[in-house]
């Protein structure tokens, strides 16, 4: 993409793809421009960021540099992929890490950024492609940037932190928790594919798709795994997947609420340090009338990985099947995040949502 300059209300901007040479500009301008929501976070990444955001092959980026500032003044992501929406597969472009130095603001660089990304996911999947970002609650900056582009917001979903369990849970009787190998492939894309049919906004998945998954990282040895629990006969029950981060990044929450912090000084979920690596489950389904199934496969995995962070953190829908596979208390600490969305046709109201990769 050629450079392509811009003038904003007090000074002029230029735009242009990431380079793999950014890694050491993206890092300052992470350290520069934490998250702007009701928890304020911010990553520091371990490896060349470059690396970081590129790894899965089907990443673009848009950097903005400016006269304000050295190094970058703002850049945003795009992951290219497919997603479900009415019962029909839509190609997907996904956006995320837009950032803009708190020296930069006000003159236009987020909504220039975002509709550069616009542009490209459309540029690269089609008029029909259905745009997408999650928004933490109460980051009103990117709320009114999505609304230059987006044509709906989901209602509220669900960003859960739990702690890694201290004991294995005493599930046996519902089945063996194992990590999944190649030939569960198959069967895995399969129970998820049936569990997401009254959802929205799901990614479809098959062998070739999850060994992809599987084989993408960024440092020398995989960071991802499938998780399975199957009965005596071998069937899968329930599955998920988990994304490890301790080996590419650190997250820091730099504030929270008052209400989170008198609540995290007898949950203990974010240290004093406010570092915190919480490794990420997604992918998370289950065969109907499997639900106990499902949980013991949850909480076997906070177990097992219990040497790889202080938690894990997934993002799921509330009011859909999903919230049954994770066990929440009433003291558990929650985030919230809604989805902007452009498409062509709208996501259903009454349907589950599952935007997970």
């Amino acid at each position: 993409m050629p450079g392509v300059n811009v003038v904003g209300d007090h000074a002029p901007f230029r735009l242009r793809s990431l380079e793999p040479g950014d890694g050491p500009a993206i890092a300052a301008l992470l350290a520069a421009s934490p998250d702007t929501g009701t928890v304020r976070m911010r990553l520091e990444y371990k490896i060349d960021p470059y690396v970081a955001f590129t790894y899965g092959g089907h990443d673009l980026g848009v950097v903005v540099e400016s006269d304000r500032v050295e190094g970058l003044a703002g850049m945003g992501m795009v992951r290219l992929g497919e997603a479900m929406i009415r019962g029909e597969r839509r190609p997907l472009g996904f956006l995320y890490a837009l950032m803009v130095h708190p020296a930069c603001r006000r003159q236009g660089m987020a909504r220039a950024i975002a509709e550069r990304r616009v542009a490209l996911a459309t540029e690269r999947l089609g008029a029909d492609a259905v745009i997408m970002a999650t928004i933490q609650q109460g980051n009103t900056g990117s709320f009114a940037n999505a609304r230059a582009w987006s044509s709906q917001l989901s209602r509220p979903l669900i960003m859960l932190p739990m702690p890694m369990r201290k004991s294995p849970p005493s599930g046996a009787a519902a089945g063996r928790v194992r990590p999944a190998g190649p030939k569960d492939l198959a069967a895995f894309a399969g129970g998820s594919n049936d569990f997401h049919d009254h959802f929205d906004l799901w990614s479809p998945a098959d062998e070739e798709s999850l060994a992809g998954w599987l084989a993408a990282s960024p440092v020398s040895d995989p960071v991802r795994k499938l998780w399975v629990i199957e009965d005596a006969a071998g069937n899968l029950l329930a599955g998920l997947g988990t994304s490890e981060s301790r080996r590419v990044s650190t997250e820091y929450i730099d504030h929270m609420p008052v209400g989170m912090r008198a609540l995290n000084l007898v949950l203990r979920i974010v240290p004093r340090s406010g570092s915190v690596d919480y490794p990420a489950v997604s992918k998370l389904w289950f065969k109907s009338g499997n639900e106990s199934a499902a949980r013991t496969l949850f909480e076997t995995v906070r177990w097992e990985m219990r040497t790889l962070g202080e938690g894990v953190a997934c993002t799921f829908d509330p009011e859909g099947p999903t919230a049954r596979m994770v066990r929440r208390s009433r003291l558990q600490m929650t985030g919230r995040m809604r989805l902007a969305i452009r498409s062509q046709a709208e996501i259903r109201p009454d349907w589950f949502l599952d935007p997970s990769e």
